[in-house]
């Protein structure tokens, strides 16, 4: 039983100081830095001195000595419970493990620890790690062997400072030392035996993104043993390989000869015999995962299964690795089809090896094709040993009989390959016609089976063929016969040429080929993968438009990327194609993938922009009419953004929101100011037309009157259909057409049709008589609104104009 030297609740930290240079010269010959075990950090254990053995030791924690050692006396140790421990040791050899994954390793792979140590405390200074207490680091200590006693230094003194102490914080480096007591083995056993526990690959038979050790995980050297050997292991995949390869040999060689009469060596029976050992003593000491996948989530240990083990398949296992075919008797050469029955693990390892599950998936990648395809390669291997069985078994069936058929009889003599391309060329024959005819019952029996096995098989490739082929391009099938049912629309609809070419341009650009619905797609996947795959191709797209720039780094930041690019609509255009016209109302901004367009303003060219480039953003941020008409210059793929979706993101995004809001109120001064300027400009050359609103008086205030009947006009928006007064309405308004075309009516006739520059509604201004005709606009128009009210305004300023108009009014 041990004891504590010290009975207080926290446990002394055993002093490191660089001015004890005796300690650290003691210390580095005692120990060795090795990574055999690691503790969880933080973690406290306490060391036991039982038999010579020292187990775990939480570092800088005071030990518990053997009382057949040295016990001190209940005095000493209350006397000594506050201060630190130390040791002496003759010969002591330990070794000291860490739990830190990542500490700088010297060539001989031995860990550095760096101790850092400060003096600031009187009373003694504690141990420190990389800026830690050393509570923090939890190294384990094993006696290797020792050659005295552990006997504890006289604490009552403390340690000696030097004279020339001065309070400093210095780091000592402690380089570990290998022990004269380890064998040069040690370091190999350590490999394989993280070769065998450690997780290296998943059930699926990927890379574990995260490698465990199960043993260091559990801290303790008797988990292998209580959990056996990883079947997720590096050791325990390679094996299986190793043994699958073995066995593929021996589903040669073995039916070879017993079919052929070739002598099999001795040593051969003997090698295999030492493989199956292998193969048993591996599965005995691995937990099988199907054994606890059927278990229903029950805690298993190696125990259960290999007490399963021992009931179902040891027998077998057990059998076929005896050498019975050295047994001196007639006949023990047939003793060697007992070893085939071990074929019967080398389904499960092409099934769940990692590295045949990786094999195959680099397969798939490099030819292109799905998992249905690939199973092409697994059937053409068990095709082959059907054959190679099938011939071995024809031949022997034959041999048995005394060679009765005759088409058998002139192989007697020859060699022995000679003998197996017949056989196996009897063998193809049969699978697929029949054509070897034996005349003895049981030759003729022996082939018909075979035949129906062939025929069997020959289905399952056929189908596995059709399989691959329908599978082979999928998309690009689908894409053909989408072209096709269109062609036969536009057949049927009878377009003309150039509208069918335009069509077959725009599926070439949108599909590219492949046909995919990529709408369905991304709806099976969650939200995280649909932004992340949206936001691959968009995020420089994103980065260029100023109000979609977020840089806050509260983490939310890829978060909003991934909204915006996860609303981007994908559009495509050909050349020719109107993307929008200038007056339209606008809702959507778009992002130039590929391609080109041109922006034209009053039918003339303006800009071309390119791929990367965006346009049509004041339409997210404000209910502002087209200011411009754009055309694709070429086929061009487009992201479309729509308002509403913009919308309902910047709900959760207040900071973007308050930078939209100010970025709309920059952007609508400017658009006032342009359009004032614009309404200015088309009131001169309106207002001009009409003889009451133009002022000749040459007395500088000609221009700001016209200025000033500008800022008066008021811009309309019509389409095709709206009324824009109806007979006996009450006129208050004259109208003025900036572009479309508007018709005038009298009783259901038109008298007149009304363009570009012309007005109408004038005698609204000059009296309060009601309308005598119907106004329609029979196209997208604009048109400019100046009302009796907003004139005598005017008029207030400038009575020149306003005697004039009384005159007209009155005329």
């Amino acid at each position: 039983m041990t004891k504590s030297l010290s009975q207080s609740t926290e446990k002394p930290l055993i002093e490191a100081t660089q001015a004890t240079e005796q300690w650290a010269i003691d210390f580095s010959q005692a120990v060795e830095v090795t990574e055999e075990k690691r503790n969880s950090i933080g973690q406290r254990n306490s060391w036991n001195l039982g038999s010579g053995i020292l187990e775990t030791l939480s570092f800088g924690q005071l030990p518990k000595i053997n009382p057949t050692i040295r016990r001190p006396s209940p005095a000493r140790r209350t006397s000594n419970a506050s201060q630190v421990a130390g040791f002496e040791s003759s010969k002591l050899e330990v070794e000291l493990s860490f739990p830190f994954i990542s500490l700088p390793r010297s060539k001989n792979q031995t860990k550095k620890l760096s101790i850092r140590s400060d003096y600031s405390d009187a009373a003694g200074s504690r141990r420190k790690l990389n800026n830690e207490i050393a509570a923090v680091a939890v190294p384990e200590i094993k006696v290797v062997q020792s050659s005295a006693e552990i006997v504890p230094h006289d604490l009552s003194a403390g340690p000696e400072k030097p004279a020339s102490y001065e309070k400093r914080d210095t780091v000592t480096t402690l380089t570990p030392k290998k022990s004269m007591g380890e064998r040069p083995s040690k370091g190999a056993f350590k490999k394989i035996k993280h070769a065998a526990t450690a997780t290296v690959y998943t059930a699926k038979g990927s890379y574990a993104s995260i490698q465990v050790d199960d043993n260091d995980v559990s801290n303790n050297d008797s988990s292998f043993w209580k959990y056996g050997i990883n079947p997720m292991s590096f050791l325990y995949a390679l094996s299986q390989v190793i043994f699958s390869v073995l066995h593929i040999i021996k589903l040669w060689i073995i039916p070879f000869g017993l079919a052929f009469c070739v002598h099999i060596p001795a040593e051969y029976s003997l090698f295999l015999t030492a493989v199956n050992l292998c193969d048993t003593s591996l599965e005995f000491c691995t937990l099988n995962q199907y054994f606890v996948s059927s278990q229903q989530g029950r805690i298993l240990e190696l125990k259960d299964w290999q007490r399963h083990y021992m009931t179902h398949g040891f027998i077998l296992d057990f059998l076929t690795g005896l050498p019975l075919d050295l047994i001196p008797v007639e006949g023990s050469q047939y003793l060697w089809g007992i070893r085939l029955l071990r074929l019967y693990k080398l389904p499960g390892i092409f099934r769940t090896s990692p590295i045949y599950i990786q094999l195959l998936k680099k397969i798939q990648l490099v030819l292109g094709i799905g998992h249905s395809g690939s199973l092409i390669f697994p059937l053409a291997f068990l095709f082959c040993v059907f054959l190679h069985l099938q011939a071995c078994i024809l031949f022997l069936a034959g041999r048995l009989n005394g060679f009765s058929n005759v088409e058998i009889a002139h192989i007697e003599y020859k060699n022995v390959w000679q003998q197996y391309a017949w056989a196996l060329l009897a063998s193809v024959g049969n699978t697929f016609p029949l054509g070897y005819k034996p005349t003895e019952a049981t030759e003729q029996w022996v082939v018909l089976i075979f035949s129906m096995i062939g025929a069997l098989l020959y289905a399952v490739i056929v189908g596995a063929i059709s399989s691959f082929a329908v599978g082979f391009d999928a998309s690009g099938r689908l894409y053909k016969q989408k072209l096709d049912e269109l062609r036969e629309y536009m057949r049927w609809k009878d377009l003309a040429p150039t509208t069918r070419r335009k069509v077959l341009k725009y599926y070439d650009l949108k599909y590219r080929g492949k046909y995919f619905e990529e709408a369905a797609l991304l709806n099976d996947m969650n939200d995280s993968l649909r932004m992340e795959i949206a936001a691959q191709n968009c995020r420089d797209l994103i980065a260029k438009v100023k109000f979609l720039r977020r840089n806050e780094n509260d983490g939310r930041d890829e978060l909003f990327v991934g909204k915006v690019a996860a609303e981007f609509i994908p559009c495509y255009y050909v050349t020719g194609d109107t993307i929008f016209t200038q007056g339209q109302a606008g809702t959507e901004m778009y992002f130039i993938v590929s391609g080109s367009i041109d922006v034209l303003a009053q039918g003339r060219h303006v800009a071309t922009l390119n791929e990367g480039a965006f346009f049509g953003e004041v339409a997210l941020i404000g209910n502002i009419p087209r200011t411009a008409t754009v055309q694709a210059a070429s086929s061009c793929l487009l992201y479309r953004l729509t308002r509403a979706s913009f919308t309902s993101i910047l709900e959760e995004f207040e900071d973007v929101k308050r930078t939209v809001d100010e970025i709309y109120r920059q952007r609508m001064a400017k658009v006032e100011e342009e359009e004032e300027a614009r309404k200015i400009s088309v009131a001169k050359s309106l207002a001009s037309k009409v003889s009451f609103l133009n002022r000749h008086q040459n007395d500088g205030k000609d221009e700001e009157f016209l200025e000033k009947i500008g800022r008066a006009l008021v811009p309309v928006f019509l389409v095709a259909g709206d009324c824009i007064f109806s007979t006996g309405d009450v006129a208050e308004e004259m109208y003025f057409i900036k572009s479309g075309t508007v018709d005038v009516r009298v009783k259901s006739n038109i008298v007149s049709t009304l363009r570009d520059g012309d007005f109408f509604g004038e005698l609204a201004l000059l009296t309060n008589l009601p309308r005598t005709a119907t106004a329609h606009a029979t196209s997208t128009s604009v048109l400019y609104k100046l009302t009796r009210d907003s004139l005598l305004k005017v008029l207030d300023d400038f009575q020149d104009m306003r005697e004039l108009i009384e005159r007209a009014s009155q005329a």
